[in-house]
């Protein structure tokens, strides 16, 4: 329903005056009304029928803020702010110093066109914009000299509205009769979540959030070695708190005719054009950091492609890419072989990262924040970048010992935590054949436990370490009377020292 002839129509300017703006609006109206005469019955009646689809698969309040956030990032130049006001009645979203241009304008509205065929735009004018039906029957917008509204029977055709000049797009969504608290609920707890929306954008660095008479603003700050800390600041009091703050590292997916062919498939580009201009699509790890620069514990890690996916990974750190997203765009899409791309190369940023901290002298025990642990239940769209990861920090030596030395995880032998106390760690592992050293004792049991689950990492049950013993001279060492009253007396360390003391006899016997 849609030429390149009809996308030329509308200008990269924003109206000049209200009145090229009332008439903007009503060319809009006749182009699109025009666009339906011209149109069979049948396929108006088939694109009605998507349009409901894509409505209802729209209907979600929970995407509106980062649908309108989106949007007001993809406008760029002077554009670095956006305020957001939630009262019972209206959200109300505002960037700051663009206005939309007629093209944009055009765009908005309508479930066919966008104006975003650059992939530095991570959104898309048109179809996102609709999930605004989920909590509003009539939005208004107010951009420069131009004011319109949509109603929600025919959410294509804009409706000329009285408004006031806005230096830049004021998007007003007045709440549905029926609204009910869950959805309202819902925007509020976006809006206290919002640092989660701000580490990937593009151009927007502050958004100010105005709830119930409170309002935060929150900032995003670039500082040296690619480190972004996101701050909250109080007005009332001036007061700063640090949200958040994150190193990044980032790779570029090497691009061949195959990915160009799956990104034109999806996004609507011509593949020979961004194959022509030599299109790189970055994927970026972002690890939280300390403010000595060390990396944490990370406590809601997800996938983003700009803003965060749904599902939280259970990784200590995010990724961000240029992801193919489910209908929902809250997830997404599994086993697409470009999504699969992505992920390989997140899993192997990791040993970047590792390399970088180590070259600035990060202890060794917090690397080992980096090691995701295994055990847990991951969706299993995420097996391509968990391979990559373990491969990662095998390779790594972030294993501390007693020594002081630090080892990489496949040269290491890990005993049950029962015979840690009992046995001369340092030198079981000389003894073993198949590694070289044992982690530190005090190492924190969590840290243990993500070691133990690596493919190359030696870790033995009892019975395997007393059948070691057995054939190591140490065991001649050890004097269990001297170590009986030092530990807990438990079933399972009593029955370990039993063993110990009958195979010595035996050994000294010469049986």
């Amino acid at each position: 329903m849609d030429s390149q002839a009809d996308r030329s129509q509308f200008s990269d300017v924003p109206p000049s005056s209200e009145r090229d703006a009332e008439q903007l609006i009503e060319e809009i109206r006749g182009y699109r009304q025009a666009q339906r005469t011209a149109t069979p019955d049948e396929e108006v009646a088939k694109f009605q029928r998507m349009q409901e689809r894509i409505l209802e698969s729209l209907d979600d309040a929970s995407q509106v803020i980062p649908e309108l956030l989106q949007n007001a990032d993809d406008v760029g130049g002077d554009c670095t702010e956006a305020t957001l006001q939630l009262t019972d009645d209206a959200l109300v979203v505002t960037n700051h110093g663009e206005r939309m241009t007629e093209a944009e304008i055009a765009a908005l509205g309508e479930f066919t066109r966008s104006t975003k065929h650059d992939l530095s735009y991570i959104g898309h004018f048109g179809i996102g914009f609709k999930t605004v039906f989920s909590v509003t029957d009539s939005p208004r917008i107010e951009t420069g000299y131009t004011s319109f509204k949509y109603d929600k029977s025919d959410s294509e055709l804009p409706i000329s509205d009285s408004g006031e000049y806005v230096d830049g797009t004021r998007i007003r969504l007045p709440f549905a009769d029926d609204l009910s608290e869950t959805r309202w609920e819902t925007l509020r707890s976006k809006l206290e979540s919002i640092d989660r929306l701000l580490p990937f954008l593009n151009n927007l660095e502050s958004i100010r959030v105005e709830v119930d008479g409170e309002t935060r603003i929150y900032e995003r700050i670039e500082t040296g070695g690619n480190t972004r800390t996101i701050q909250e600041r109080v007005p009332e009091d001036n007061s700063v708190r640090t949200v958040a703050r994150y190193r990044l590292f980032s790779e570029s997916l090497t691009t061949d005719s195959e990915v160009f062919e799956m990104l034109a498939d999806e996004r609507e580009f011509n593949a020979a054009d961004l194959e022509e201009r030599n299109v790189e699509l970055e994927v970026t790890v972002a690890i939280p950091v300390s403010d000595e620069g060390a990396p944490v514990s990370h406590q809601d890690s997800r996938l983003f492609c700009y803003f965060p996916a749904s599902n939280d990974t259970l990784l200590p750190f995010d990724v961000q890419a240029d992801f193919l997203l489910k209908s929902n765009r809250e997830e997404i899409r599994p086993g697409h072989p470009l999504n699969e791309r992505f992920l390989s190369v997140a899993g192997g940023l990791v040993e970047t990262a590792i390399s970088e901290f180590k070259a600035d002298d990060i202890a060794p025990e917090a690397l080992l924040e980096l090691v995701p642990d295994l055990a847990e239940d991951r969706p299993s769209y995420l097996d391509p970048l968990l391979k990559r990861t373990r491969e990662s920090v095998s390779r790594q030596e972030i294993v501390p010992v007693a020594s002081g030395d630090v080892y990489r995880p496949e040269d290491v032998v890990i005993l049950p935590e029962e015979l840690r106390p009992l046995l001369p760690l340092g030198e079981f592992a000389q003894a073993y054949s198949d590694a070289e050293v044992h982690p530190e004792e005090d190492l924190e049991d969590r840290y243990y436990e993500r070691l133990e689950v690596l493919d190359r990492t030696q870790s033995l049950s009892m019975a395997e370490t007393l059948e070691e013993l057995s054939d190591m001279d140490l065991l001649q060492s050890l004097e269990v009377s001297d170590i009986v009253g030092s530990w807990p007396r438990s079933r399972g360390i009593w029955m370990v020292l039993i063993r110990i003391e009958r195979r010595k006899k035996r050994r000294s016997s010469g049986q």
